[in-house]
């Protein structure tokens, strides 16, 4: 008499363990991907900060912008000295202002002018050819330049990370919401830790909104607009002390109080798993 519900109690725990099973690896594929816009934002904050973004052509430009630095000029060339265009201009000045001499007058001018042109363009390019300090600079240069990134892929990229943010926050939170009624009915253990990281995406949804666009000027969610970051005007040491506090706690406090609840959800969410496996005599 007892055997069917005990046979019927197993297939239950079963079926639930399953189930369990696929929301544990979709719930760990959403916190990964979260995590990556998390950081990826925060990124472009600090490359917003450190001035690394290109404003100069940028729908999202406001006051305050620093233009990117203009490429180092350059030395010019080696040039022969009968090909020169200096010494051939410099030549045939100095023999239209001369009077009219004879064709050796005007040969001993044109020489000497260009004797002269030959040590200025020598003196160049010793000048050109020592300074190896000089190219490593300019190289530096480069390389910074190669940094630089554009204020338009920059508000995309800001776009749709807000965008994937908000929809993988909300099913991370449906997901461990299933979960809690899963282990309620399969009576799989681990509900305090299970309930506990459903109570901090349900704060993390809250904090992730972008609350300001809704009303703005009262409250601020953690995720921003490129608008609200291209054009806030950079910290400077003559802000005043409060200033920089909300302008920090803005676009870095709000944004390391998520991560911290998004972390510990999940590893709430880890000791939940140990906890079912060792009701069920998995783990000991």
């Amino acid at each position: 008499m007892d055997e069917v519900p005990k046979t019927n109690d197993i297939v239950d725990t079963t079926d639930c363990l399953e189930a369990i099973s696929a929301f544990k690896g979709m719930k760990n594929l959403l916190f990964t991907i979260a995590l990556i816009c998390l950081l990826v934002l925060q990124g472009i904050f600090w490359l917003n900060y450190t001035g690394r973004i290109d404003k100069g052509v940028c729908p999202h430009r406001g006051s305050g912008i620093i233009c990117p630095w203009s490429p180092s000029g350059k030395i010019c060339p080696k040039a022969a000295v009968k090909t020169c265009p200096k010494a051939k201009a410099a030549a045939e000045a100095s023999v239209k202002t001369s009077p009219k001499t004879d064709v050796a007058a005007a040969d001993n001018a044109i020489d000497k002018q260009a004797q002269l042109v030959t040590k200025d363009v020598a003196a160049q390019s010793s000048q050109a050819d020592k300074p190896k300090a000089a190219d490593k600079a300019s190289n530096k240069s480069k390389i910074s330049e190669f940094f630089i990134f554009k204020c338009s892929h920059m508000a995309d990229l800001i776009k749709a990370c807000n965008f994937i943010l908000i929809i993988v926050i909300t099913v991370y939170t449906l997901t461990l919401f299933m979960s809690i009624k899963i282990s309620i009915t399969g009576r799989l253990g681990g509900i305090n830790h299970i309930s506990r990281a459903f109570f901090m995406s349900l704060f993390i949804f809250a904090f992730i909104l972008p609350w300001q666009v809704v009303f703005p000027g009262v409250i601020a969610g953690a995720i921003y607009t490129p608008t609200e970051l291209l054009c806030a005007k950079p910290m400077t040491a003559a802000d005043p002390l409060l200033g920089e506090i909300l302008y920090y706690l803005r676009f870095t406090g709000l944004w390391s109080l998520v991560l911290v609840m998004l972390v510990g959800a999940q590893l709430r969410t880890g000791k939940w798993s140990k906890a079912t496996f060792r009701r069920l005599g998995v783990l000991q």
